[in-house]
């Protein structure tokens, strides 16, 4: 299903972006291994949104609740290459710190996804 909402909001801190491979591997008896590469390579950024105010964390946590976590997909338009993602949330959890009394800190990771 194609995705039909955009995340919108932009990270504070300078993120981190990982490929991870797909890969399965087979073991046999004799010892012997085979690897196999599935699909192609996925992008995971890291990103941090520093003291941020209470609307914008209520608006990335009804954003986050949305999308159920890991279930649907969305687009994300990407700092470095101005590149427009589909992505998800990795984890089915939101990170929200509270740093001060109405200031905020989430951490969440995308992965790029097929849609």
């Amino acid at each position: 299903m194609t995705p039909s909402v955009t995340f919108t909001w932009t990270p504070s801190y300078t993120y981190d972006v990982t490929p991870n491979y797909d890969v399965r591997i087979s073991k046999y008896e004799s010892g012997k291994e085979e690897r196999v590469l599935l699909g192609t390579v996925k992008r995971e950024w890291n990103l941090r949104f520093h003291a941020i105010n209470k609307t914008n964390r209520d608006a990335i946590e009804t954003f986050f609740k949305a999308r159920s976590g890991t279930l649907s997909a969305f687009y994300w338009a990407c700092l470095d290459d101005s590149t427009t993602y589909t992505v998800r949330f990795v984890d089915d959890g939101l990170r929200v710190t509270r740093i001060e009394a109405s200031l905020y800190d989430i951490d969440c990771s995308f992965v790029e996804c097929d849609a």
